[in-house]
């Protein structure tokens, strides 16, 4: 498993300019854009200079950006199963000299293999943020009625972070449309090692579809002495459970006895 770490170029130093405005830009947009979270650069503000980051399900890059900026000095791994998605975060990365920034095409998921990955087309055009892993039952959307379909591997995130050979972990965001869990399933090692913070995408919707549920999300990780918070009103609110209306929550580790 390999990224697409550029062999030579400029500095990290001199490629950050317009990696930074991009990242300034998103920033301003997740304010006042519905299509880009506000948690992206509230997460983003939160980390150390030198921070390795993990994004998986990362689409057009809205999240890894802002974090391979503000993480100038550390790393930052977009991961994503869509092939076309791979294909424009990799120009991304050339276009910004984003150095600190690698692309891994894979899925996520408990263990390793290989799987169907479906995009549906609405108007003969990709919605790409609904791409996932397909299930035996049929397609993941009754909305749609076609598909792009990938065949793509599936590792676990333990042998994503080993074949990285990262030494750290700080943060990890993920957005899979239902493997989350799974996810977790297969971040065993990660967890032990390194108690990463985690922002995750949590729907009963998408995870029932994977026989899962947001209760098992949360016991994981609470049970780990996480604590859980939501952003709200532009501040982290804590939580216990699933908010009504809120898809993505921030799982803090409690470093009190590190």
């Amino acid at each position: 498993m390999t990224g697409d770490r550029a062999s030579a170029g400029p500095t990290p130093a001199r490629a950050a300019a317009g990696h930074r405005f991009a990242a300034a830009c998103l920033g301003m947009a997740a304010k006042t854009l519905w299509c880009v979270e506000p948690e992206s650069a509230a997460v983003a503000a939160l980390l150390p200079v030198d921070a390795v980051c993990l994004d998986i399900g990362g689409e057009y890059g809205l999240y890894a950006t802002q974090f391979s900026a503000a993480a100038p000095l550390g790393r930052t791994l977009v991961i994503e199963a869509n092939p076309v998605l791979c294909s424009w975060l990799r120009w991304v990365r050339r276009l910004l000299r984003a150095t600190q920034l690698d692309v891994v095409g894979r899925a996520v998921g408990s263990q390793a293999g290989r799987v169907t990955f479906e995009v549906p087309r609405r108007r003969g055009r990709a919605v790409v943020g609904r791409g996932s892993v397909a299930t035996r039952r049929g397609p993941n959307h009754e909305e749609f009625s076609r598909f792009d379909h990938f065949d793509v591997e599936v590792v676990t995130l333990d042998a994503i972070v080993a074949a990285a050979g990262l030494d750290r972990v700080d943060v990890v965001k993920a957005d899979i449309e239902g493997m989350e869990a799974a996810m977790l399933d297969g971040a065993g090692e990660t967890l032990r090692r390194f108690s990463p913070t985690w922002l995750l995408e949590i729907e009963y919707r998408h995870l029932s579809k994977f026989g899962r549920s947001p209760a098992e999300v949360f016991e994981t990780l609470l049970r780990r002495g996480y604590t859980c918070s939501v952003y709200s009103r532009g501040r982290w609110e804590p939580t216990v459970g699933p908010v009504p209306g809120v898809r993505n929550y921030l799982f803090t580790p409690d470093r009190t006895g590190t």
